[in-house]
């Protein structure tokens, strides 16, 4: 658990007075469950009983958690199950970093989270319907892509700008039916093709890769922006996903999407692509408007596949 309230509550008797009645100093916690020695965890509720009593101390402000259980056998994951259900009500951002077959059995599905904006799961292929019922939800990163926030979502990314960290959503376009997101792949990204059973994977090649290997119900699991979906959207979504690697100034190179609901309104886009508002403002966005090279980043508006 994080060292920062207790160690300020342990200078003197005032400053642990003003640690313990101060909600937003306990409102952000991370627990790796691998590191609780085995003697403590085999203590019928002592590890849920700490939890809560350090959780109780935010009072009702929004919540930060992050839990790591990856490489731990000795800490059910019914415990860790019980523990999101208990807080998800309250959780605004969550990470999880537990094992590729050990996330189903947490029952992300089955939560309420109305308060929830992002959340970043490491090593985890995500159940389909996860965060359903979250909705103020943004997006969620399985890939070890870093998330971002529904308030500075979009904004728009200049020429000058310092260039984005690996897995970065720097920019995108949101409606009820619509999300753009322009990505740069994070490395893990060509690793993870790579253990999937596609060779040589890299900047050049990972699009066909992408179509001929995994195609696009697969994908999702790449990335998971489609779990950015309310639960009613999600039956209908088709993913017009054409991802397309884009070469930019700073040397890096971009992953290009759009996702949409129904593939009757995706075909109208790319039929009026030229005067279609969404893509217009997305020109905008991107910064189309200002560097007369990202004009490439439109070809992935494409049929969906």
């Amino acid at each position: 658990m994080g060292s920062g309230p207790i160690a300020l509550a342990s200078v003197c008797h005032s400053w642990r007075d003003i640690a313990l009645t101060t909600p937003v100093l306990w409102a952000k916690l991370r627990v790796r469950f691998d590191e609780i020695p085995p003697e403590l965890v085999s203590k019928p509720g002592l590890v849920e009983s700490r939890i809560d009593r350090w959780l109780a101390r935010a009072g009702k402000i929004p919540l930060s958690l992050d839990f790591c259980a990856r490489r731990t056998q000795h800490f059910a994951l019914s415990r860790l199950r019980d523990i999101i259900h208990r807080y998800s009500h309250q959780v605004q951002y969550l990470g999880l970093d537990v094992g590729y077959r050990d996330v189903h059995p947490l029952g992300l599905d089955s939560g309420t989270y109305p308060q929830l904006l992002g959340a970043t799961l490491c090593n985890v292929n995500l159940p389909g319907r996860s965060f359903g019922n979250a909705p103020r939800y943004l997006i969620v990163t399985p890939a070890a892509i870093m998330l971002t926030k529904k308030e500075i979502f979009p904004r728009r990314r200049y020429v000058d700008d310092p260039p984005p960290l690996c897995g970065e959503v720097f920019n995108g376009h949101v409606t009820p039916s619509y999300a753009l997101a322009w990505v740069c792949p994070p490395r893990t990204f060509f690793r993870n093709l790579g253990d999937g059973g596609v060779e040589g994977v890299d900047h050049r090649n990972f699009t066909d890769a992408v179509t001929e290997k995994w195609r696009a119900a697969q994908f999702e699991c790449v990335f998971g922006v489609f779990n950015l979906l309310p639960t009613d959207h999600i039956v209908s979504t088709s993913f017009g996903l054409k991802p397309l690697p884009w070469p930019s100034r700073d040397g890096n190179f971009y992953l290009i999407a759009m996702f949409n609901k129904h593939d009757t309104d995706h075909i109208t886009r790319v039929q009026n692509r030229d005067i279609d508002p969404l893509i217009q403002s997305a020109r905008i966005a991107m910064g189309v408007d200002r560097d007369p090279s990202l004009e490439d980043t439109l070809q992935w508006v494409q049929w969906p596949m």
